[in-house]
């Protein structure tokens, strides 16, 4: 599954970083599909920004250092003056090319954050839009942010050797697929 914004920047237009090792950038957001067996609704949701989940089964979220490679800009033309070219490393040239392709025509690109979960057959899951950074999570959730937060802290840890992330409640936006 994945969600597609018309804003080419919108997933990451409120990271609070700059791109790390080979232009990679996490997203602000993410897309996190679960069986309803592996979160519960969030309670008392009173007086809170959003509503929020339960993570049941932390596992199920996808690795944080990994996020960078599941949103992207698609692009109804080429970037790179070459239509049959597909890859260049040269990264200024194709930005100078995105910005002169959407001052020409802005619904040329749009942006997608997809869900890299691989879905079984005949099974509902439910989608929810939720915030990357634990600063994001925590305003989410109507909680203080903790002194000496980093901006670039994860809302959810690395794997362990088990596979568990180190999350329980998350702010979400919500949907069901099948």
């Amino acid at each position: 599954p994945y969600i597609e914004f018309y804003d080419e920047d919108f997933p990451w237009r409120y990271t609070p970083a700059k791109p790390g090792a080979h232009h990679r950038l996490r997203p602000w957001i993410m897309l996190v599909v679960l069986k309803q067996a592996e979160f519960e609704d969030g309670k008392n949701i009173l007086g809170k920004p959003l509503p929020f989940i339960n993570v049941l089964k932390e596992k199920t979220l996808p690795a944080p250092d990994d996020l960078w490679a599941w949103a992207h800009v698609h692009v109804n033309r080429s970037l790179n003056g070459n239509a049959t070219a597909t890859t260049s490393s040269n990264a200024d040239a194709i930005v100078g090319q995105l910005k002169s392709v959407l001052a020409a025509d802005p619904d040329l690109a749009s942006s997608r954050i997809i869900c890299p979960r691989q879905l079984e057959e005949n099974t509902t899951y439910h989608a929810f839009l939720v915030p990357v950074f634990e600063g994001g999570r925590l305003a989410g959730l109507g909680r203080d942010l903790a002194a000496g937060l980093t901006a670039t802290k994860s809302a959810w840890g690395a794997r362990s050797s088990r596979g568990v992330a180190s999350i329980s409640s998350l702010a979400v936006q919500h949907g069901i697929c099948r």
